[in-house]
């Protein structure tokens, strides 16, 4: 197909290449610097050829992208046991300075193991108290024991190995596509010159269907006629997980996942990753 692209939309280090589907990794090279363009505006505009109306290609444009067509960057929050961690050392270190300034009603005489922590405070008795050696406790979590698993969950994050919209599988013949506000059938058809027949074959889709955002489809770039394709389920693996366990627990050869899913040599999963698994029509 003719590329009808804006000329000036790009990768940040390379202008000159694309990616032919709505990404946060398209950027305007018309605007200084360059900047990301919203998906829906680089769906609308950008990739088709609208891009002639809009209006920072219709003149020499010098500054920021409008707020309209710039692509506004979220970032997560932090977990909340990151926050209770963070809170915690502060404190403690909050304390210890505090008795170092004098700030705090009792000091602490920092001895060698045998000698004995003497407080100004008085004591609740006359017995002399020789505590054994004690250590600060430590602000690094322990480690996290890796556990094998799958969860059905999507992520929210973009993940490697393979990532949304990336070939992959036997001949890179297939990709996921991430459904956003305003897709449709008519769209999902002219950006991966395939047809609806086999959108719809592939994911168990019923006619008439609407496709929500947020959906997970298993789409086949250049591929038209939905006669004798296998029906696909979208997973995301989310922890190392062992191949035969996984083939166990679907009921399906691990030479064929590891052929529908490119998977390298070895029989662990690496977390971060979408995966297809072939499902039986009912």
């Amino acid at each position: 197909m003719a590329d009808r692209s804006c000329p000036y939309l790009g990768l940040t280090d390379d202008p000159s290449t694309r990616l032919s589907y709505p990404s946060l990794r398209n950027y305007c090279h018309r605007a200084r610097p360059p900047q990301v363009v919203n998906l829906s505006f680089q769906r609308l505009h950008c990739s088709t050829a609208n891009y002639k109306s809009c209006p920072v290609f219709e003149q020499e444009w010098r500054g920021k992208l409008p707020a309209e067509i710039r692509a506004e960057r979220k970032f997560s929050k932090a977990p909340k046991w990151r926050l209770v961690l963070i809170g915690v050392g502060v404190f403690l270190l909050g304390t210890l300075g505090a008795m170092e300034l004098g700030w705090l009603p009792f000091q602490i005489q920092w001895t060698t193991p045998k000698e004995t922590m003497q407080f100004s405070a008085a004591p609740l008795s006359t017995e002399t108290t020789v505590p054994s050696q004690t250590s600060l406790p430590s602000l690094t979590p322990p480690p996290e024991t890796p556990t094998v698993g799958v969860t059905l969950t999507p992520s929210p994050f973009p993940t490697p190995g393979p990532a949304l919209e990336t070939p992959f599988g036997p001949a890179g013949r297939y990709l996921i596509h991430l459904v956003i506000e305003g897709d449709s059938f008519i769209y999902l058809e002219d950006l991966y010159n395939t047809s609806e027949a086999v959108i719809m074959a592939t994911n168990s889709l019923i006619p008439e269907t609407i496709l929500w955002p947020g959906t997970h489809l298993v789409i086949l770039p250049e591929v038209s006629d939905p006669e004798g394709l296998p029906l696909f389920k979208v997973i995301y693996i989310d922890q190392p997980t062992d191949l035969d366990v996984l083939s166990g627990e679907v009921e399906i050869s691990s030479e064929v996942l590891s052929e529908y899913n490119s998977l390298d040599e070895g029989d662990l999963i690496q977390p971060g990753r979408w995966f297809i698994i072939p499902q039986d029509r009912e």
